[in-house]
C-alpha cells in the first residue's frame, strides 16, 4: 500500500502495510474483523480494526517531493520560459520569460547545491 499516516493527537507517523483479517477468535475482536497493519518509525507493527483506523484518529501524510525531482521540474519550466520568449529586445514578454527562465535555472542549482551540502556533512 505504501501509505503514510500520522496519528493526529501523538503525532506518530507509520506506513500502511494493509489490511489483514484476524482467524482466531478472542472478544472484543471477532474471526473474521478485518484489520489495518502498520509499521511505526522504530519498525513495530500495530494492527487495529480497519474501523477504528479510519475514523479520524488519523491522518495522511503527503510525502514531500524529493529534491531532485524539484530541481527538475524547476529545470522542466526553465525549458519552457526560454521557448517561449521571443528573442527581441523590445518584446517586454520576451524579457520576462528570460528572467523567468534564469531564475528557475537558480533555484534549481541552489536546490542540489544545499542537497550536496547535506550529503558530505551528514
Amino acid at each position: 500500500m505504501g501509505e503514510r499516516v500520522r496519528h493526529k493527537q501523538r503525532g506518530t507517523e507509520y506506513e500502511v502495510l494493509g489490511v489483514a483479517e484476524l482467524q482466531i477468535a478472542s472478544a472484543p475482536v471477532l474471526e473474521g474483523s478485518k484489520l489495518a497493519i502498520y509499521r511505526g518509525e522504530d519498525d513495530r507493527l500495530w494492527a487495529r480494526e480497519v474501523g477504528e483506523f479510519r475514523d479520524g484518529r488519523f491522518e495522511t501524510i503527503t510525502p514531500a517531493p524529493e529534491p531532485e525531482r524539484i530541481a527538475q521540474v524547476l529545470e522542466g519550466a526553465a525549458e519552457q520560459a526560454e521557448k517561449d520568449a521571443v528573442w527581441h529586445p523590445s518584446d517586454e514578454r520576451a524579457v520576462e520569460q528570460a528572467r523567468r527562465a534564469v531564475t528557475y535555472r537558480r533555484f534549481a542549482a541552489a536546490l542540489r547545491e544545499v542537497e550536496t551540502r547535506k550529503a558530505r556533512h551528514g
